[in-house]
């Protein structure tokens, strides 16, 4: 239990040390304005997960976050399957050379 706590402050200390140097670097303005949000985000997920793994909520979250992505990827390739089905002529028939001799790019003069 110390070994997580020691790991959680010096990640917590070192994602501090690179959020500081990162909003230095940034230019000013709106860049900044987002930049402090997500940092905030993220300092909010690593001030949490010492509860999370006290209460053994990493699994499910790991699983939720899992299971979205799966979800995700999976609807995409059945679009690309869709399209590519929806397809009227593949792009690599055989005629497509007559193209470039109609057109005169594929003669040579």
């Amino acid at each position: 239990m110390m070994d997580y706590l020691l790991e959680w402050v010096r990640n917590l200390s070192s994602y501090l040390v690179l959020v500081t140097v990162v909003s230095h670097v940034a230019p000013e303005g709106t860049c900044q304005k987002y930049l402090r949000f997500f940092a905030g985000l993220v300092l909010a997920v690593l001030l949490a997960s010492p509860l999370l793994e006290l209460l053994h909520l990493t699994d499910t979250f790991t699983g939720l976050y899992e299971s979205a992505v799966y979800e995700q990827q999976l609807r995409e390739m059945e679009e690309a399957s869709r399209f590519l089905e929806n397809l009227e002529e593949p792009l690599w028939e055989e005629g497509s050379e007559d193209i470039w001799t109609e057109n005169g790019a594929g003669s040579s003069s």
